[in-house]
């Protein structure tokens, strides 16, 4: 027997509401997003899917709970004062909610509008979720319903055209500053999903010195050999090598500040003062505030959107087209799920 519907809802934190340096306070590592899976629980949730991403931690629920306790509680695990998510945190029900989700796979929500790493993204928290046996009749078919919708919405709009995404953006900006990627001198830090997209999109573009470096060595060598080839080193060389590079892409997790005013300084005095340009890719943020550092260059996750979205207003009758369709599709959903029930 289904859940009854009514109950399900979405509480959640982004980039629509949050400053970035409010997200960043609010990024969850592993024990993180146990510990919060252990307060829905607490809280007496039947079901639930957490959807943790660099911009944005969203709860999809059932059951009855007022959103400022899911707030408050949220606030207390990451050790902020309550009033800071008073005014950023949104909610909704039903068939809204649903429409949210929708909207949100096909990355009509995301800060990047149209990017498609999101409905990726949503599937492993959907999987992850089910795995651990949080899941159950009814988030499961709202899940599935979700990511047939989407299908169906990006096969018959042009929301996604341009192929959208932090690696491709991030070499956009690359070339605003370089013209020519290939005489440019990269470091990309991180050999995850973000690094390995940021390490394909650089060759795509014609980059050829470029040095990929991770914790692991063996990690970096694996993700080098798929993208094609880069030069690799351990993270400890490649900072102690800071100063050959122009351009440094940050995508390590977990390692707030890794990048220093100190560290920064020394490498541009060894560069004899020649500009470095650095794009941080991560949350929490690697690279610390240069204010104040002259020949060094910082853009953040939402520079990049702003650039992302420079050629929004061309696709706005598309998204809106979009967010039409997911909309007609949540209510038909939500009406034969309300029949059932």
């Amino acid at each position: 027997m289904i859940s009854p519907v009514p109950d399900f809802f979405v509480w959640g934190i982004s980039h629509k509401n949050a400053p970035l340096a409010l997200r960043e306070k609010c990024v969850l590592d592993p024990q993180g997003e146990a510990a919060l899976c252990a307060i829905l629980g607490e809280c007496r949730l039947s079901e639930w899917v957490l959807l943790h991403t660099c911009n944005r931690v969203e709860i999809y629920g059932i059951g009855k709970i007022a959103p400022e306790v899911l707030a408050a509680r949220f606030a207390e695990l990451r050790g902020l004062p309550a009033p800071d998510l008073e005014n950023v945190f949104y909610h909704a029900y039903g068939a809204k909610a649903l429409s949210h989700l929708m909207c949100v796979a096909a990355g009509i929500e995301s800060q990047m509008v149209g990017e498609t790493e999101i409905f990726g993204q949503v599937k492993d928290a959907y999987a992850k979720a089910a795995a651990q046996g949080f899941t159950g009749a009814l988030l499961n078919r709202l899940f599935q319903k979700t990511f047939q919708a989407v299908k169906d919405a990006r096969s018959n709009s042009g929301v996604s055209r341009g192929q959208v995404s932090v690696g491709n953006v991030a070499v956009e900006l690359g070339e605003r500053i370089f013209g020519d990627m290939a005489q440019a001198r990269v470091l990309v830090l991180g050999a995850g999903e973000v690094g390995e997209k940021t390490l394909q999109a650089m060759r795509s573009r014609g980059a050829e010195k470029i040095t990929l470096a991770s914790r692991t060595l063996e990690h970096a060598r694996e993700t080098a050999e798929r993208c094609g080839g880069a030069f690799v080193l351990s993270l400890d060389e490649a900072l102690a090598g800071l100063y050959r590079y122009d351009v440094v892409v940050a995508s390590l997790a977990a390692s707030e500040g890794i990048l220093n005013g100190t560290l920064i300084q020394w490498a541009l005095a060894k560069r004899k003062f020649e500009p470095m340009f650095f794009i941080d890719l991560a949350l929490p943020r690697n690279v610390a505030s240069i204010k104040g550092i002259s020949d060094a260059y910082l853009y953040d996750l939402d520079d990049l959107s702003r650039i992302a979205n420079e050629n929004l207003r061309q696709r706005l009758a598309e998204v809106e087209s979009c967010r039409r369709m997911l909309a007609e599709k949540a209510i038909k959903v939500w009406q034969s799920l309300c029949q059932r029930c």
